[in-house]
């Protein structure tokens, strides 16, 4: 059975659904969206920054109750939420006539993207488990992750286009993809006549909750190493990308093709990472991603030639996003039967932002004290000593040691 055939309905359709709400979920109008803030009559310099801090809060706060919440009340169901916040985000963002407007469309991305990050995984991988395909997770999550890298360069072209004759025409087609993704996800089959859900309140019980439940894991360690190299990527080649390329003096034209490059890029990584899969675990991974980001890193910030440059920093994003079919199949694996997935995944996913506050700060203060490539440079170095250890206190397999579902 072809698993992405619009064909299949039941649980079965929820494969090429996915893939559908993967595509709506890419904010497409990434590269406008301060323009547009900025020709808010209200709007200064500041409010950019008051804008994504915001977000950033109300995404960091949420990350760990969104995932117990999305194990709560069944994952399909915190999906649909999740669309939900994502649909209200971008109609900010049409009607807006003030930073007020901007300010609760960040708090609703927020919401969103917490609710859905983790959760999405779980969900497929519960259906794929249902159907009987669960070894092929890992292929099939790469194939959707990529359709939605590949797809969302038309719809940046689209945006980007639409911008050029009303910010609110090119919000409106976002707004448009969402209510599509959110249709399918209300769509969505739950995995089973009743979702595994997580009976008893353990978020703050002292003697059994879901932090007690996620150390007894055994992977901190190799959580702590995986993450924090993947927020030095965030911190420093996805935030300053554009800014370094504008500076070694590329166009804004030719950094948008390059940003569509590193997309083709992340594409074709994700659909071998099926192919990948019985090679890899948490260290290799590890080593795979960190000499990717190493590369990227101490390229970018050591030579001069500005497409010697550009392509360091597409190395980078075709690492940040195009394993990641590899690491979600790794941390499932590991987690094994816990009907706690989502709230796991979340935790990581806290884990990595609280690097990724910690690098950014020290990145800014690089910068302002010297120049982007030294930030690049140190931090280069500073994954090489990361990995280095990795390399010599990492085991090759850990044990999974939450089997029980409960």
């Amino acid at each position: 059975m072809n698993v992405f055939s619009p064909k299949n309905a039941g649980v079965a359709g929820n494969i090429w659904k996915c893939v559908i709400i993967y595509i709506t979920n890419k904010r497409t109008y990434a590269p406008i969206f301060t323009i547009y803030l900025l020709l808010m009559p209200d709007a200064t310099t500041q409010t950019v920054g008051i804008v994504l801090g915001i977000a950033q809060l109300i995404g960091f706060v949420f990350e760990i109750p969104s995932g117990y919440l999305a194990d709560t009340m069944g994952h399909r169901n915190a999906l649909i939420i999740g669309k939900s916040f994502f649909v209200l985000s971008t109609l900010m963002y049409v009607v807006a006539s003030g930073t007020v407007f901007f300010i609760f469309g960040a708090i609703f991305f927020a919401l969103a993207g917490a609710m859905l990050s983790g959760t999405s995984s779980v969900f497929i991988k519960e259906t794929l488990i249902l159907l009987g395909r669960e070894s092929e997770f890992t292929s099939i999550l790469g194939k959707i992750k990529s359709n939605g890298f590949i797809a969302s360069i038309l719809a940046i072209v689209a945006v980007a286009f639409m911008s050029e004759v009303n910010y609110r025409y090119a919000f409106t087609i976002v707004f448009v993809l969402d209510c599509i993704g959110l249709l399918m996800t209300i769509m969505l089959r739950p995995v089973s006549q009743k979702e595994t859900r997580v009976l008893n309140s353990t978020l703050f019980n002292l003697k059994d909750n879901i932090f007690i439940r996620y150390m007894k894991l055994g992977w901190l360690r190799y959580v702590f190493v995986l993450e924090s190299i993947i927020a030095i990527a965030f911190a420093v080649i996805a935030a300053f990308r554009d800014p370094l390329q504008q500076k070694v003096g590329f166009s804004l034209s030719m950094i948008g093709i390059f940003f569509a490059l590193s997309r083709v890029g992340i594409f074709l990584a994700l659909r071998c990472n099926g192919v990948l899969k019985p090679y890899m675990n948490f260290k290799r991974l590890i080593i795979l991603q960190g000499t990717t980001f190493t590369v990227s890193l101490l390229g970018a910030g050591y030579f001069e030639n500005q497409w010697v440059v550009a392509v360091c920093l597409m190395v980078g994003a075709i690492g940040m996003w195009g394993f990641d079919a590899l690491k979600y199949n790794l941390y499932l694996d590991h987690i094994g039967h816990s009907c706690y997935k989502a709230s796991f995944l979340s935790i990581n996913n806290f884990v990595q932002k609280i690097f990724s506050s910690l690098f950014s700060f020290l990145v800014g203060m690089i910068i302002i004290h010297d120049n982007y490539e030294l930030s690049f440079l140190i931090y280069g170095y500073v994954t090489v000593v990361i990995v280095m250890i990795a390399m010599f206190i990492l085991k090759n397999q850990i044990i999974v040691k939450e089997k029980i579902v409960a």
